[in-house]
């Protein structure tokens, strides 16, 4: 899980920070460069908790069944599939920006109902860019793959006693990443807002969290 925090926070940083200087003219009008680092941090660690959670809630289950190695195993396939589909997010963003001025949001989630025609929309008028991406997304696979196969022989180290003993200390520095605020609410989007252009604001939360938040918020506004 430190792995793909930290792997997690160095790739979310590099995009945000080669995004701020393309936007450069319209960011360094805000007088906030630092600012939006600091917060774009506070976002980047919000979304690797909740991607890291979902596993961190598996060990007890099977560390009792005496089958710790397969926790290992399903977290390090988890958190390496996450991590791909986290930084493939952000490669997807500078097209997104160029055609809708803002990071990937609701529009993002409403066309992933229609693969089949954003496919075609894509090959027929990005053909380039869809084939560069794929390239570098099959290099990711490897590098994150690679990176994780590691661990994954790692439990015939650990002891249940430390493990049961970490366990808590690891959940409540989860909690509080997630959250990311000790006020009656957790931070959201509307957080990290802090100035009139929208598309500035959108550069500092990442592309994943954007996205989850619009599908959060689209589907409370079916229910």
């Amino acid at each position: 899980m430190l792995g793909f925090i930290v792997l997690g926070v160095l790739a979310l940083g590099l995009s945000r920070t080669l995004l701020i200087a393309w936007q450069w003219q319209r960011v360094v009008v805000t007088d906030s460069v630092v600012s939006m680092l600091i917060q774009g941090l506070r976002s980047d660690l919000m979304t690797l908790g909740l991607f890291a959670t979902p596993a961190l809630v598996l060990l007890p289950p099977l560390l009792v069944i005496g089958r710790l190695n397969w926790w290992i195993r399903v977290c390090c396939v988890w958190l390496g599939a996450s991590l791909v589909a986290i930084i493939f997010l952000e490669l997807a963003t500078p097209q997104f920006l160029i055609e809708y001025d803002s990071r990937p949001n609701r529009l993002f989630v409403e066309y992933l109902v229609y693969p089949r025609e954003v496919t075609a929309m894509l090959w027929n008028g990005y053909r380039g860019l869809l084939l560069l991406t794929a390239a570098g997304l099959v290099g990711l696979t490897w590098f994150v793959a690679r990176h994780f196969k590691q661990y994954a022989f790692a439990a015939n180290d650990w002891r249940k006693r430390t493990v049961l003993l970490l366990w808590p200390v690891v959940v409540v520095v989860m909690f509080v990443m997630v959250r990311s605020s000790f006020q009656h609410r957790p931070a959201n989007l509307a957080t990290f807002a802090f100035c009139d252009d929208a598309m500035v604001n959108s550069l500092v939360a990442n592309s994943a969290y954007s996205v989850l938040s619009a599908a959060y918020g689209s589907k409370r506004s079916r229910m």
